[in-house]
């Protein structure tokens, strides 16, 4: 006897047979389009990092990305959404730092360390993250992007106090001094940053990070 074919298939096991058919079809769109949105992330990014004096336009994406402005908006609705999926990698990133900092069991100095080196290492392989983070490419019509900035900052500092407050826990003058170092590391590394992006990418953070860090943890 030959194999049934969906005609002659009951309702029930045809219409599986099909919704089979359409998902295996769709498999390789759904790919390609995963791998576009990648494409287009990796050459913002890319983009970022070349001049810090020239702004990124969607069309210029959309040029080097070798696709229409069209086809651009169908992965990202607005420039926005682009800068928000890198920023989205970033703190990808850093909560793998975090985590990488338990797993290590690091405190006080080290883990304070740890975490900022890790910070400057992963914005110096991509400069342009640098630019997001000053909000050097943020409009003010994007409140929504800087408003997830403002928080991702907000995140570091409060990823430092901790470790911080076990520099010198016993110290009765300072009761707040870990929430106090905390947000002095991170308006300090906001500065290196900036710093870096206005000198063209020349000045990097990590050449200095060092001695910064040794006052820090005085």
């Amino acid at each position: 006897m030959s194999a049934a074919t969906p005609a002659t298939l009951p309702v029930a096991q045809a219409l599986e047979h099909a919704a089979s058919r359409n998902t295996a079809l769709a498999k390789p769109t759904r790919r390609a389009c995963g791998e576009r949105r990648e494409q287009i992330l990796r050459t913002l990014a890319q983009m970022l990092g070349e001049n810090p004096e020239r702004r990124v336009t969607t069309a210029a994406l959309a040029k080097r990305v070798q696709v229409s402005e069209a086809a651009l908006y169908r992965h990202f609705a607005t420039k926005g959404q682009l800068l928000e999926a890198l920023l989205t990698g970033l703190e990808a990133q850093f909560a793998q730092s975090v985590a990488s900092s338990d797993a290590k069991n690091l405190h006080g100095t080290h883990r304070i360390e740890y975490l900022l080196t890790a910070l400057v290492r992963h914005t110096e392989e991509e400069p342009g993250l640098a630019r997001l983070l000053i909000s050097d490419e943020v409009s003010v019509n994007e409140p929504r992007l800087q408003g997830r900035i403002n928080q991702f900052l907000d995140t570091i500092e409060s990823s430092l106090q901790r470790p911080f407050s076990q520099l010198h826990p016993t110290d009765p003058l300072r009761p707040e001094q870990g929430a106090e170092r905390a947000r002095l590391a991170t308006a300090m590394l906001l500065g290196l940053w900036v710093r870096w992006v206005r000198s063209g990418f020349r000045l990097r953070p990590a050449t200095v990070l060092p001695g910064h860090l040794q006052w820090l943890l005085a």
